[in-house]
């Protein structure tokens, strides 16, 4: 599949890392630097990726798949956020801490964060959640977890969607 990693990073690890299983690899952020890209996977594909380093918001290639890892709580405007992502991706994997009640924390990086329901509801206004996990701060995956204080807690907990675009694109 091809793949876009929104808010990949300075350094782009995650992109890097997925160029081992994909076909193609967009690593798209404002502040990715190519030359700081990591080499410490024998299984990656330099020849794969593509630095497009712009704001997601000027990508407009369409792809198999969005992944947004720790993004989603940095955006201003999450719903002009979800309708771009749909507009462009068959599927899309989201991260974001996971909040008791929607709305600002310590962490002044975040605009807010978010409780499951609030999360959930702006997803399912352009996808279909297809499966939904959460990590806890010892990297256990599970089912259903509760909120552990905000993303400045170290025993955080993040919300891990994979969605479907409703935009009937297959």
């Amino acid at each position: 599949m091809v793949v876009a990693d929104f808010g990949c990073g300075t350094v782009g690890c995650g992109s890097f890392l997925l160029t081992s299983k994909a076909k193609f690899v967009y690593a798209v952020d404002t502040n990715v630097n190519p030359k700081l890209f990591f080499g410490f996977n024998a299984d990656a594909h330099p020849d794969r990726l593509f630095v497009v380093q712009d704001s997601l918001y000027h990508f407009g290639s369409f792809v198999d798949v969005v992944i947004a890892i720790e993004v989603f709580e940095h955006m201003a405007d999450v719903q002009k956020f979800i309708n771009h992502v749909a507009s462009i991706c068959k599927y899309a994997f989201f991260t974001t801490p996971l909040a008791k009640n929607t709305g600002k924390t310590l962490n002044p990086q975040h605009v807010l964060e978010y409780s499951a329901e609030d999360f959930d509801k702006v997803l399912t206004t352009q996808f279909n959640i297809v499966d939904k996990v959460y990590q806890r701060a010892n990297m256990g995956i599970c089912n259903d977890a509760k909120p552990h204080g905000s993303s400045y807690n170290p025993g955080h907990v993040v919300q891990m969607a994979w969605c479907r675009s409703k935009n009937g694109r297959k």
